[in-house]
């Protein structure tokens, strides 16, 4: 059921990660511009958010990647400077909720590369749902239901193969983090980014660190931009 509308911390245990998805309240469709492009979503409106149904929300920290996404620096894409430019993209957004980020990544890479394709997924069947209607439209886009607690190959995705990783607001749970930081690691091929952004309210920066460096990254900047801390990690 939806109606539509327009628009221009806590720990939690790894065990109880289901519950952060149910849902019973109606989705609204809402309009968003980012890129010279329009996105149209389902999500939960947002005077429902709360800690209770992280799935179906649209978190702050998601427009926020979506925007530094289409960032140019004297007219060329801040895309540009992280991505191949002689072969095929193949990136992948972890946790995508309602799938903005992603959707708009895939949308961004289609003007940018003669072919990419992007993995949008997130932990939750219903949420997987969510997204796959969210990003029905996008040609160069997939959804997959995808446990960072589980061996890529136990999942059907490739080790190794992923050009660029992207997320937003995926640091709300110390005990998710090493799991976190070792499934971005294993998906990325040698020398590729992990571009994170999230909430400074719902990021555990020490934790954050000492998860991803003991994955193995490198982090080659983070800087605090209003409420948000953004972030690229590096695997070497």
């Amino acid at each position: 059921m939806t109606s539509s509308t327009a628009a221009s911390d806590q720990d939690v245990s790894a065990n109880n990660v289901g519950c952060l998805f149910a849902v019973d309240e109606p989705l609204v469709e809402q309009q968003f511009h980012f890129g010279g492009q329009d996105q149209c979503l389902k999500i939960l409106p947002s005077s429902q958010q709360s800690f209770n149904v992280q799935g179906h929300v649209l978190w702050p920290s998601a427009p926020k990647l979506s925007g530094f996404l289409c960032d140019t620096v004297e007219g060329r894409s801040l895309l540009q400077s992280v991505i191949p430019s002689n072969r095929m993209i193949k990136a992948a957004e972890l946790g995508s909720g309602c799938g903005l980020a992603g959707i708009v990544l895939a949308q961004q890479l289609s003007h940018l590369t003669k072919e990419s394709f992007v993995l949008l997924s997130d932990y939750d069947r219903e949420v997987v749902d969510l997204l796959t209607s969210n990003a029905s439209s996008i040609s160069n886009a997939q959804v997959k239901k995808l446990d960072w607690r589980i061996p890529l190959v136990d999942q059907s995705i490739e080790s190794a193969s992923f050009d660029l990783l992207i997320a937003s607001d995926v640091t709300y749970a110390t005990e998710l983090l090493p799991p976190l930081f070792t499934c971005a690691y294993n998906m990325l091929r040698s020398g590729s980014p992990f571009l994170l952004v999230n909430g400074r309210w719902r990021y555990f920066e020490d934790q954050s660190h000492q998860a991803a460096i003991k994955a193995g990254f490198t982090l080659l900047w983070e800087r605090s931009e209003d409420a948000f801390v953004l972030s690229q990690w590096q695997k070497p």
